[in-house]
C-alpha cells in the first residue's frame, strides 16, 4: 500500500503510511493505492557549487566539511549512461544532503527519506522524488512507476517479478526516453540481482478510458470552476486543487483507475482544474471496482460536458519477462 509523505504545505491523508511517495516539480501528481502525493517541494535543492576552482557540486572553501564531493561522485551518472542505481547502505554524505535540502524544515523531517530519485541535466543533479518505505521493501514495480515514470496501465508482468525488491536511490538523465532507460534497468537488475529481465513494448487490446466531445467549462480556479473527481461522496473538502494540462489530468485518471486513457475529444481544454476526493482512489482489490469506475466516469461526464466511458482500444504496453 502506498500513501503520501506529509510535508510542509502538502496535504496528508491521515492513513497509516507504509510507503510514502512525493514527486517534485514535474507538473503532475503521483497516484498511489490509497492516496495522492503532491508535487511541490518545500525548498529548491542546491545547485553544484560555482566557487572558482571548485568542481561542480563541490563545497566551497567556507564549508566546514566537504561532503559534496563524495556525494555527487556517488550520485552523478557515468559517462554515456542514462540511469544509475545507488544501492543501500547509503554513504554518510547523503544525510548531509538531506540536512541542506530541508533547511528550515529539518526539525519537521529529521530522518532522511528511505529512497530518493534524482535527475541530472548536464552536471547538475537535483532530487525529483522521495519516499518513506516504513519497513516495506521498494520493488521493481515502484522503480517502473517512480523512476522510469510509467503509469500502472503502461506495464504488465508476473507479480513475482514486479515484487522483486530493489532498495536504494536512483539518478536518471534529463529527457531520457523510456526505451533508453529500460535496457539500463535490465542491466542493473542482472548485475545486482542475477535476474535476466526483458522489456518489450507491444500494442494490445485493453479496456481503456475513452474521452469524447467538447469541454463546457473554462479552467478558472479563482471562480471555482473545477471538476470534482469522486465516486459517491463529494462532501469532503477534497485533498487539493490541481491546475494542469488536460493530458496530465488524463494520466492521473489513468493511474487512479488503472486503465489506459484515450483522448478522442473534439475540443479538449488546454488546462484543467480539478479536485480529488478520497473515494475516487480505488483499491486494487474490490468487488465494486467496475461499479465505482462507472460512477467516477459518469460524474466527470456530468461536470465537464465531455463523455468518459470504458471501451476496448489498442494501447501500447511494456511487458516485463524473465529470460534465461
Amino acid at each position: 500500500m502506498l500513501t503520501p509523505m506529509s510535508q510542509p504545505g502538502r496535504s496528508s491523508s491521515g492513513i497509516l503510511p507504509m510507503l510514502a511517495v512525493s514527486l517534485i516539480g514535474l507538473g503532475a501528481v503521483a497516484w498511489t493505492n490509497t492516496a495522492v502525493a503532491v508535487a511541490p517541494a518545500p525548498i529548491a535543492d542546491s545547485k553544484p557549487d560555482s566557487t572558482p576552482g571548485a568542481a561542480a557540486g563541490v563545497a566551497g572553501p567556507t564549508s566546514p566539511r566537504d561532503w559534496k564531493t563524495p556525494f555527487f561522485a556517488a550520485y552523478r551518472l557515468e559517462e554515456g549512461s542514462a540511469l544509475k542505481h545507488i544501492p543501500t547502505p547509503f554513504i554518510p554524505e547523503r544525510t548531509d544532503y538531506h540536512r541542506e535540502r530541508e533547511g528550515p524544515y529539518l526539525a519537521m523531517n529529521p530522518k532522511p527519506p528511505d529512497w530518493m530519485c534524482f535527475r541530472q541535466s548536464g552536471t547538475e543533479v537535483r532530487v525529483t522524488g522521495f519516499g518513506m518505505a516504513c519497513d516495506v521493501k521498494t520493488n521493481l514495480r515502484d522503480v517502473l512507476r517512480f523512476v522510469i515514470r510509467l503509469g500502472d496501465a503502461e506495464f504488465e508482468g508476473p507479480e513475482e517479478l514486479l515484487k522483486l525488491p530493489i532498495d536504494g536511490d536512483w539518478t536518471t538523465k534529463e529527457g531520457a526516453a523510456v526505451d533508453v532507460l529500460l535496457p539500463e534497468l535490465a542491466a542493473i537488475v542482472r548485475k545486482e540481482k542475477g535476474r535476466h529481465l526483458a522489456f518489450e513494448q507491444r500494442t494490445v487490446s485493453r479496456d481503456a478510458i475513452v474521452v469524447r466531445g467538447a469541454a463546457k467549462m473554462k479552467a478558472n480556479r479563482e471562480k471555482g470552476d473545477e471538476v470534482h473527481l469522486y465516486a459517491e461522496d463529494p462532501s469532503d473538502t477534497g485533498r487539493s486543487l490541481h491546475h494542469s494540462e488536460f493530458s496530465d489530468f488524463l494520466a492521473t485518471l489513468s493511474d487512479r483507475l488503472r486503465l489506459p486513457a484515450v483522448n478522442e475529444t473534439t475540443e479538449a481544454p488546454e488546462m484543467f482544474v480539478w479536485k480529488d476526493h478520497k473515494d475516487a482512489n480505488l483499491p486494487k482489490t474490490t468487488d465494486r471496482r467496475e461499479e465505482l469506475t462507472r460512477m467516477i466516469l459518469a460524474n466527470l461526464s456530468a461536470q465537464s460536458g465531455m463523455t468518459f466511458t470504458v471501451e476496448p482500444r489498442p494501447v501500447k504496453v511494456w511487458f516485463v519477462t524473465e529470460v534465461q
